[in-house]
């Protein structure tokens, strides 16, 4: 009867905290998008404290740090997409998605910082993951180019830098090899409720 008891009350307070984090995180959306970036990331941190999961957490600090760096404050943008990195990275199911866009605006806040070759490099570590669409890549590739242009760089190569992209006979190789039923990854809810692939 007292195992009951704990249990119930156990799964109370996780109801609580998730209804919290959804109040929470609602509440700095909409202080986000009428651009009151400074209440949205109180509220955004708050929700962080009440998150019962790590997609939360993601969530929360990826708006955080997407706030940061539309106020230009660069450095701090970096190391809390960072903090989105390392927390994406530790899922069970990693969020490739999230890991590729925080990459992207990390390489984005370092070029606002006039740190051309920090930018290259993590465009370059983009290509390299191997979990980046062929776009994205396309749209790195020439980044790459254009930054090195802009700042008398030397561009990496990119038969180096693709090194890690499976050849033709890979692919076909992988293609023949017994596979298991391919799963999709677990939608990931964002701040505003709605749930994203």
């Amino acid at each position: 009867m007292f195992s009951k008891f704990l249990i119930l009350i156990f799964t109370s307070t996780l109801a609580l905290a998730d209804a919290s984090f959804g109040q929470l995180s609602k509440e700095a959306n909409d202080f986000r998008k009428e651009k009151k970036y400074d209440s949205a990331i109180q509220s955004y941190n708050k929700a962080l404290e009440s998150a019962i999961n790590d997609n939360q957490k993601l969530v929360c600090l990826f708006f955080i740090a997407d706030i940061l760096y539309t106020q230009e404050q660069y450095e701090k943008s970096i190391e809390t997409f960072q903090q989105v990195i390392d927390l994406a990275k530790q899922q069970d199911k990693i969020n490739h998605a999230r890991i590729n866009t925080s990459i992207l605006r990390q390489a984005n806040a370092y070029k606002r910082l006039n740190k051309a070759e920090e930018a290259i490099e993590l465009l370059s570590v983009l290509i390299k993951s191997g979990h980046a669409p062929e776009t994205m890549i396309q749209s790195a590739k020439k980044e790459i180019l254009h930054i090195a242009k802009a700042n008398e760089l030397e561009a990496p190569s990119f038969t180096e830098v693709n090194k890690t992209r499976p050849s033709t006979q890979e692919k076909d190789a992988v293609k023949d090899a017994p596979s298991e039923s391919v799963q999709k990854p677990d939608p990931v809810p964002k701040a505003d409720n709605k749930i994203y692939i």
